[in-house]
């Protein structure tokens, strides 16, 4: 999702603009959610499964982690992604530089 405004000022514009790969409660959700899983899920077997193994806690965990790490990756490489193409398609110089 972009965000901005934009001026004109000696006929060249200026745009500010910010970049978000989707709504604030998808981030809020992906940021979040595997946390509450992995309390919530290890809660549930501890109390409902007392005699399991440790490698079923280990395995269970580990994918949650591998979860959070891709999810948090591919957040990052959606956003840079929209961003070189929003820079391309409308053909934005940085004169900050």
């Amino acid at each position: 999702m972009l965000k901005g405004k934009y001026q004109n000022i000696n006929n060249k514009v200026k745009l500010n603009y910010t970049i978000e790969p989707m709504s604030k409660i998808g981030m809020i959700w992906l940021k979040y959610f595997p946390f509450v899983a992995i309390i919530g899920f290890n809660s549930f077997f501890f109390f409902n499964f007392k005699n399991a193994p440790n490698d079923i806690y280990l395995v269970f965990n580990l994918f949650f982690v591998f979860i959070i790490f891709h999810s948090r990756w591919n957040i990052k490489r959606k956003k840079k992604n929209l961003e070189q193409k929003f820079i391309e398609i409308f053909e934005i110089e940085n004169i900050d530089k």
